[in-house]
């Protein structure tokens, strides 16, 4: 998604990411700033967290207030972008007219609520719990070594970026 937003990129970014506490969290915020500090990009970068639908479209309602506003909004789950969403509709905000949107989503139904249909980096949920189940069954039958389980990622385009 950050790559992404390079790509297009022309003004301020926020980044609404879940709750801070949870290494999920860490992990895509982490790699969010890398990766604009990889590619040498001078860009401002707002970041907050929502931890719920209703938080997320008061940060960005909060935001949006301000008198200088992010030109692009990256979700972190279809929650929080369904919250974004909801603000951006009060505020009567035309995307990706008045503001861009990207988000992470684990099936891509969400996004594909919206119209124009929100781009987003499709992780498949679905994917993911078959490798933690297979790793729930070699820690049954004896293999209980450490190990991080990592499900490939992949752009899916909209027209909100």
């Amino acid at each position: 998604a950050a790559e992404e937003i390079i790509k297009k990129q022309n003004g301020r970014v926020l980044g609404i990411f879940g709750n801070p506490e949870l290494s999920i969290t860490q992990k895509r915020i982490t790699a969010f700033q890398d990766t604009f500090k990889s590619n040498n990009r001078i860009t401002e970068l707002d970041i907050t967290y929502a931890s719920s639908t209703f938080e997320a479209q008061q940060e960005v309602t909060k935001c949006f207030s301000k008198k200088i506003k992010p030109a692009i909004v990256f979700c972190m789950s279809d929650e929080i972008l369904a919250g974004a969403m909801k603000a951006f509709q009060l505020l009567k905000l035309k995307i990706p007219d008045d503001v861009k949107v990207i988000t992470i989503s684990n099936d891509g139904f969400i996004p594909k609520l919206f119209e124009p249909e929100i781009t987003y980096v499709e992780t498949s949920g679905y994917g993911l719990g078959k490798l933690c189940f297979k790793r729930m069954m070699d820690h049954a039958a004896g293999k209980t070594f450490i190990q991080e389980v990592l499900q490939p990622a992949r752009l899916v385009s909209g027209a909100s970026i």
